[in-house]
């Protein structure tokens, strides 16, 4: 991939191009980070840690801005049967199809893609004669100066070559050459080059027809090579990229540069190599011509590794250049068997891709060693690795069964040769493949499994990673003492590995924020507080944003459930600021929703609904189906509290919808607590009761005790209110039983509280409890929030509405008994003295108070 050359800029008013040859078929996160890198001009060091979306958003929205001229050369390499390889150039074309504007895009193919076969196509058939003896002539042929008509036979030349542009700089760089300005046609007779039409016709296919003239004059070009100049195009053309003349010296075997420099300029005044800047290349026809001629090229490809050798990068690497010559070191040691180098090559540079993001790379590469590796017994122990290389990646792309059968043929190794340590990571990615509802307890015992061989071998970082699955398992069943537990003696194993490296620091702020999250969770706010400012410390220190993103997001949401509205804001826009800088926009829609909770909160509704507007749209940008979900649930609250209660019930379904075709059980749970309340308040109790009994069901089989416990609680309303009270107290010791489990102190209190005064103090809907870890993105200037902050003091400081209604009714329940004890006694005693006027009176304004009163009861029941 390299940029266009300026000349012609300024006529085609492009303030950028470049050319992007995908003949090596880059994954697509590579071809966007190195188009953008060529169109912006500086490095993007995050660009690699965003998800396939956010980077197509990128380059398109870069494209859009300035009027580029972006060409994709060499497209069919990405085709398979005119599909896409990698789904990310087809979602590519299929945004700029919607979206592009004002730049232009220029693909060049041997094969159109499906996808794309609705489009304008120009199927390039070779110059016009009149255009072809205009090349000819710009490449410095002459014809016979005492001939007339020049400009006819240059172009009749042309019409016999087909006007192939290849074709016919390859016939001038041998007319000029070889036959110095004599009659062209006849000298091209007595060379032969005439002919090449005639035998390309008999050719039935097409393109086979255009390869078989070029093949031709290819065939006339080596043939006027000396033996020295042969050997040496045939040796340079094992390299892959552009080439250096440093790399031309290594592969010529010359020492003396102004020598290599001769070579190569003969090479390039014959139109066997390109140059551009100090960088030479054979075209690709040519290319794949003199390989197909050369036969076993096994030295210079030695050739090639040795060079590539001395010239790789020490760490610290930044991009991908860094290791571009372990890259090709790699793929020349493939090429002539030397595989168990290859591995090593490959070792060296896998953590440093997977942790920049480029695991399509590292699949390509372990994949290529799996497959033509041969088996034998002296690669076992590098072959064992490789299994369970490749199960992490597939796992990691959402390939389940393929990791499963990689980790199996791991597992079998190591059982062969005796290899413990790969038979824990094996066991270990297992453990992974089986972290989800349903095998929790499988997951569990190969944890278990790789934990107790890691101990034995004393691997350290498999042990750290055990305990870490062990804890996360745990924190999924909330069985939250476990998980933090393991968490615990995760971070104090890997704390003593003396190891401080940034990856090393990395997972340990990856444990500590697990950890936090835990204490969040068992409603311990206080430690949760202070474990997200470690990470925050930290991250700072090692400049590590995601995480510095992470403790700003945990502690702006930890502020938010304890009604802190002011400090919960400030955190967040820290949050949105690094999101921002580091291009995440997903991250930018987690923070959109969480200012709407706290509007709502404070019952800022039109502003709520604003910041839910925003991130639904960033969401369905992004195509995120969850965000759009969690949108969806909590913009549902706020027609709650508007008691538009139909809008939010409709809301609540759609988000219900979307959670159960994604199979996110957990926040269709979330969901379907939250229509219940709604059913609730329009007192629908047998509609909230069934709702409620339907979040129990999917909590039980999915074993998210936490989600269970508060569907047993709110159920409880639902049974209380139409006078249920023994279902009512079965519930809630229910949901007590399940608190007590995780250890959650103030849910319990909450419980006995319930059962013991039978006062219902439920939480607004906007305040419940819910949160998804890891959640949805956009764009989008700050607003001013001094009204919530405002508010967000008052709501800290009173009781919610929920509970001033409940002592409310109380109190009015105490007054009324009095009153009509007091009015009845006074009744019977006019009627005993005979004053039957006066307590018929009295009797009249009793059944009129009575029935005042009933009505008023009935109206508080529907609020």
């Amino acid at each position: 991939m390299q940029s266009i050359p300026p000349h012609g800029r300024e006529h085609l008013h492009f303030a950028n191009q470049f050319w992007a040859d995908v003949r090596q078929a880059p994954d697509f996160g590579i071809f966007a980070e190195q188009v953008l890198k060529a169109l912006i001009g500086e490095s993007l060091e995050e660009f690699s840690r965003l998800t396939t979306i956010e980077k197509i958003n990128k380059l398109v929205k870069h494209l859009n801005q300035q009027r580029c001229l972006l060409v994709i050369d060499n497209l069919e390499v990405l085709l398979d049967e005119q599909q896409w390889k990698d789904e990310g150039y087809q979602q590519f074309f299929s945004c700029w199809k919607e979206q592009g504007k004002n730049s232009t895009i220029l693909l060049t193919s041997q094969e159109i893609p499906f996808s794309l076969q609705y489009e304008s196509w120009l199927m390039l058939n070779g110059l016009e004669p009149r255009e072809g003896g205009n090349f000819l002539s710009s490449l410095g042929v002459q014809s016979n100066p005492s001939e007339s008509n020049e400009q006819d036979e240059l172009e009749n030349f042309s019409q016999m070559l087909d006007g192939h542009p290849l074709a016919l700089r390859l016939a001038a760089s041998y007319l000029r050459l070889y036959c110095k300005g004599k009659n062209i046609l006849s000298q091209a007779r007595q060379v032969g080059l005439v002919s090449f039409p005639s035998i390309t016709k008999e050719a039935s296919d097409e393109h086979r027809g255009e390869q078989t003239c070029l093949e031709r004059l290819l065939q006339r070009h080596l043939e006027r090579l000396t033996q020295n100049q042969y050997l040496s195009l045939i040796d340079l053309s094992v390299y892959r990229l552009p080439f250096t003349e440093d790399a031309a010296t290594a592969m010529i075997g010359v020492t003396d540069l102004i020598e290599v420099l001769r070579v190569l300029e003969a090479f390039v005044q014959r139109s066997l190599l390109t140059k551009s800047g100090n960088l030479y290349q054979l075209q690709p026809s040519i290319q794949k011509y003199i390989q197909g001629i050369a036969g076993n090229q096994t030295v210079a490809h030695q050739k090639a590794t040795h060079y590539y050798q001395k010239n790789i990068k020490s760490e610290p690497w930044s991009d991908l250049e860094d290791i571009r010559a372990n890259l090709e070191l790699f793929y020349h040691q493939c090429q002539f068997g030397s595989y168990l180098d290859a591995f090593t090559t490959t070792e060296c540079v896998a953590d440093f891709l997977d942790l920049k993001g480029y695991i399509l790379q590292i699949l390509n590469m372990y994949e290529h060693l799996q497959l033509n590796w041969q088996d034998d017994e002296t690669n076992q122990k590098e072959r064992n690795i490789i299994w369970n290389r490749l199960g992490y990646i597939r796992y990691y792309v959402g390939q389940a069964s393929s990791a499963f059968q990689c980790y199996q043929q791991a597992l079998n190794i190591s059982f062969v040769i005796g290899e413990g340590r790969c038979e824990a990571i094996a066991l270990k990615g297992l453990g992974d493949l089986h972290n989800k509802p349903g095998t929790f307890e499988q997951a569990i015992d190969y944890y278990q499994q790789a934990l107790e061989i890691a101990r034995q071998i004393n691997e350290k970082d498999i042990e750290v990673d055990s305990l870490s699955g062990l804890g996360s398992v745990y924190f999924q069943r909330s069985q939250y003492e476990k998980s933090i537990d393991a968490y615990q003696k995760a971070l104090q194993r890997h704390r003593t590995s003396g190891i401080n490296t940034k990856r090393y620091r990395k997972t340990e702020l990856s444990i500590i924020l697990a950890l936090g999250i835990a204490y969040k969770w068992q409603h311990d706010y206080g430690r949760a507080i202070l474990v997200h400012r470690e990470v925050l410390a930290i991250a700072q220190n090692i400049g590590d944003k995601e995480h510095e993103f992470d403790a700003y997001f945990g502690l702006g949401f930890i502020h938010f459930v304890q009604d802190k509205y002011s400090e919960s804001i400030g955190y967040y826009r820290e949050a949105l600021k690094i999101a921002k800088d580091i291009g995440i926009q997903q991250k930018e829609a987690w923070i959109l929703t969480d200012f709407g909770r706290i509007c709502c909160a404070c019952k800022q509704y039109p502003e709520a609904l604003d910041y839910y507007k925003q991130a639904l749209e960033l969401n369905s940008t992004l195509g995120c189906q969850r965000g759009m979900a969690w949108t969806l649930m909590h913009q549902g609250s706020v027609y709650v509290g508007l008691e538009e209660y139909k809008e939010a019930i409709e809301l609540y379904k759609q988000s219900i919808n979307i959670y159960k075709a994604i199979s996110l059980f957990r926040e269709m749970i979330q969901a379907l607590c939250l229509m219940g309340v709604a059913y609730d308040f329009i007192g629908d109790f047998n509609q909230a009761n069934e709702i409620y009994q339907e979040a129990i069901t999917v909590a039980q089989a999915t074993e998210y005790g936490h989600y269970e416990a508060v569907s047993y609680l709110l159920q409880t309303i639902s049974l209380a209110k139409p006078g249920d009270s023994l279902n009512a107290l079965q519930s809630i010791q229910r949901a007590k039983i399940l608190f007590q489990r995780m250890g959650i102190e103030d849910e319990i209190q909450h419980c006995d509280a319930v059962s013991q005064n039978y006062v219902f103090q439920v939480s607004s809907p906007s305040k419940l409890h819910f949160e998804i870890p890891d959640l949805p993105k956009l764009d989008l200037p700050e607003r001013e929030d001094s009204t919530i902050t405002k508010q967000s003091e008052q709501s800290s400081d009173s009781l919610s509405d929920y509970q001033q209604s409940a002592i409310s009714s109380d109190v009015s329940f105490s007054l009324t008994i009095v009153f009509y004890l007091f009015i009845s006694l006074f009744i019977l005693a006019n009627f005993i003295q005979g004053h039957l006027i006066l307590g018929s009176i009295f009797l009249l304004v009793a059944v009129f108070f009575f029935f005042g009163q009933y009505l008023y009861s009935k109206r508080s029941q529907r609020k």
